[in-house]
């Protein structure tokens, strides 16, 4: 080979070696572009090894994360992984999903129209109608439902015997206006039964009740209101009816006589009430009119200046005034005066419930419709009974068309098998023990006394003396 030949190869191994070189010497510099030394150790290699295999494991531990997190089993996962990314991304997964989450009234509406209606007329009456209030949609279900929640709520909540007494116009189809008005009817017969028993505990406490211990007052309370509510409701039915009829029969045929009022409300007796209802109510009708002349009526002898300005001032109750605060006023009226802490403000409420029946009736007339002006804002009652001629005697009223259908029915045979008052509030109290204590607790309020020859005196507190064969 020739010299010239032999100069080309040279050159081109020379640029080899130089560019070998140049690649051995970028090899040998560190991230930071400083010389690590003229070789790199076996440990210096292996170390950065470690830290870029550990990198791509933790970019795909956090891209496992962001595409598991939406189940919990991918949030156990990932808490397992690395502890210090949950919290950044629960906080982004609950934003998330509490924008996309439905709503508990959503999910309610996705149950089958069946248990909707399951679960709402579990609710007492007040909190479907509050229910009603929340939404368009509860709005919407609970009045296209109306008549099977409302035939669901009487027989849930309503006691037979008061569908009975007041049943509604479509016994199929009842609705919620008809719940409403017996609701009213039964919390005011409950709360003139709640006031009459506590008037009768607290006023004849030593001739009745001197037997109870003190701490038992609120349970023999609640036990003779569980015993009147049901009677109360049977006289305030009574008197709808006997004011409704005698308003109609006066109108078709003008004045009615006394005996045609008895009439009337035998009939209405027959009609509507068994003779137990009526022997019951009858008892405690009496009882009622008794604590009513007793304790707003008529004034004790330690309010002796207060009854005198009574008199003279024209403000105490006469006996027609009580017919005619029972017929027009009923019981809801009634509890109205028993809510007056004091029996000089009830007899004040009654007095201006009279005066208030006699201007309405003037306004009624053709006289003085145009010559007296409205200053009083009277009931619907009072409107719709002004017109009414109301016998005074109170006694006209129930008593004695309730006697003349019990002889007639052969329940009883003469006066002297009705019960007088003290022998009503014997009955009143009968059971009492059985149901405010277990049997192994009872305790026994017997106020029977055995004389020497083995007979038991029972003294009524009538007055009347009888011995009964002691057993």
């Amino acid at each position: 080979m020739s010299q010239d030949s032999k100069r080309p190869l040279k050159a081109m191994l020379s640029k080899v070696a130089t560019k070998i070189r140049d690649l051995g010497k970028k090899g040998g510099k560190d991230g930071s572009g400083k010389h690590s030394g003229p070789r790199r150790s076996v440990d210096s290699l292996l170390e950065e090894d470690k830290r870029n295999t550990f990198a791509s494991a933790r970019r795909l531990r956090k891209a496992a994360m962001t595409r598991e997190f939406s189940s919990a089993s991918g949030l156990r996962r990932s808490w397992l992984f690395d502890r210090r990314t949950v919290a950044d991304l629960t906080d982004c997964a609950c934003t998330q999903n509490e924008s996309s989450r439905p709503s508990i009234g959503a999910l309610f509406f996705t149950l089958p129209i069946e248990l909707q209606l399951e679960i709402v007329t579990k609710l007492i009456y007040s909190d479907i109608i509050s229910l009603r209030k929340t939404s368009r949609a509860f709005n919407s279900l609970i009045v296209t439902h109306e008549h099977e929640i409302a035939r669901r709520q009487i027989k849930i909540f309503v006691e037979p015997r008061y569908v009975a007494l007041y049943p509604p116009n479509l016994p199929n189809k009842p609705t919620f206006e008809y719940l409403s008005k017996l609701a009213t009817k039964s919390i005011a017969a409950s709360e003139l039964a709640k006031a009459l028993a506590t008037q009768l505990y607290n006023d004849f406490h030593d001739k009745y009740f001197d037997f109870h211990p003190q701490s038992d007052k609120a349970l023999v309370i609640r036990y003779i209101t569980e015993r009147l509510r049901f009677s109360l409701m049977i006289i305030q039915h009574f008197l709808e009816q006997f004011a409704e009829r005698k308003l109609w029969r006066d109108r078709v045929n003008g004045y009615a006589s006394r005996a045609d009022d008895i009439q009337l409300q035998e009939a209405i007796l027959e009609k509507y009430y068994t003779v137990d209802q009526v022997a019951e109510a009858s008892d405690f009708y009496r009882l009622t009119l008794y604590l009513l002349w007793q304790n707003v009526a008529m004034p004790g002898d330690h309010e002796k200046i207060k009854r005198i300005w009574a008199i003279v001032t024209d403000t105490l109750p006469a006996v027609q005034d009580l017919t005619k605060f029972m017929i027009v006023g009923g019981i809801p009226e009634l509890r109205n005066v028993y809510r007056k802490p004091k029996p000089s403000l009830r007899r004040k409420a009654m007095s201006r419930f009279s005066a208030m029946y006699k201007h309405e009736q003037a306004r009624s007339s053709k006289m003085g419709t145009t010559r007296l002006p409205r200053i009083y804002h009277p009931s619907e009652n009072i409107k719709r009974y002004s017109t009414l001629v109301i016998s005074p005697n109170i006694f006209h009223l129930w008593i004695h068309p309730a006697q003349n259908v019990m002889f007639r029915r052969e329940v009883i045979s003469g006066l002297n098998q009705f019960r007088c008052i003290d022998e009503i509030v014997e009955h009143l109290l009968d059971g009492w023990e059985d149901w405010a204590y277990p049997m192994d607790l009872q305790v026994s309020y017997d106020s029977e006394e055995e004389d020497d020859d083995g007979d038991t005196q029972v003294r009524h507190s009538c007055g009347v003396s009888t011995a009964v064969a002691a057993s």
